[in-house]
């Protein structure tokens, strides 16, 4: 705890104290012979010294079993400090990585949220096939930067399974374009024509605005769009975007599994 942190730098300062003295200590037992001839405060030192160096040699082992346990103590002092100081570094070590790792992420998640997104609309509340045989719809960027939209490829599906992705677009309808699109900014209309080969009869009740696909009980019927379209790096991105034909309101409803995707 923090407030622990005072009490244990004191104890270190006391240990250190006492081993400085310590080594003052045998010092002067050393040199005791160098400073015998001195008067006054020199000569009571040296008369200190010989009476500490009369009990060191008559209790040798003592003085040298408290010596070796004052430098055990230091030597277990020494490497719990080093110790603690490797731990935080270890720590240290781990919260960075584990910051660069966060920040390369959130880098990541603000360049993704940055990048414009191209979704297919209808024009109306629902997909639906009108009396001229044609499916409206309109593409919009609902992303935070502007988008140029480069082509758009629409497609009817006519499928007893779902149907795999990526399409096969030899057959599908293609729009060359290259219109800018700023942030919550929507294009024309544009119209998909159902091919002749596809059946359509009228829709049920016939005043209803609207043409249905004559379709048989096991066949299942997907409208796809993909646009394409470049963010402000010049890097290409798609976006497909898919309604199957309810059969019980003759309308088609979005798909649950779009897809967005960039290619550079």
């Amino acid at each position: 705890m923090p407030a622990d942190k005072p009490l244990k730098k004191r104890d270190s300062q006391d240990w250190q104290l006492l081993a400085a003295l310590l080594l003052i200590f045998f010092g002067l037992l050393v040199n005791a012979d160098a400073v015998r001839s001195q008067d006054g405060f020199w000569g009571l030192i040296v008369g200190a010294v010989r009476i500490a160096g009369l009990f060191a040699r008559r209790y040798a082992d003592l003085v040298t079993a408290i010596f070796t346990a004052i430098l055990a103590v230091a030597t277990i002092r020494l490497w719990q400090s080093t110790n603690r100081l490797w731990q935080t570094a270890e720590r240290e070590v781990t919260h960075t990585d584990r910051f660069a790792v966060a920040s390369a992420k959130y880098a990541d998640m603000a360049e993704i949220s940055a990048l414009p997104y191209v979704f297919t609309e209808p024009v109306g509340p629902s997909i639906y096939i009108n009396t001229d045989k044609v499916i409206e719809y309109f593409c919009v960027n609902h992303g935070r930067t502007p988008a140029v939209l480069r082509t758009i490829w629409s497609k009817m599906v006519i499928t007893s399974a779902t149907p795999t992705f990526p399409l096969d677009l030899q057959t599908a309808y293609l729009l060359k374009l290259q219109t800018p699109l700023g942030t919550g900014v929507k294009t024309i209309p544009f119209k998909y024509l159902i091919p002749d080969d596809i059946a359509v009869k009228a829709a049920n009740p016939p005043a209803a605005p609207r043409l249905m696909l004559d379709l048989a009980a096991e066949q299942r019927a997907f409208f796809v769009v993909e646009a394409r379209y470049l963010d402000t790096k010049g890097n290409e991105h798609v976006t497909l975007n898919s309604w199957e034909l309810d059969r019980a309101s003759e309308i088609f409803v979005r798909c649950d599994d779009d897809k967005s995707f960039c290619m550079t």
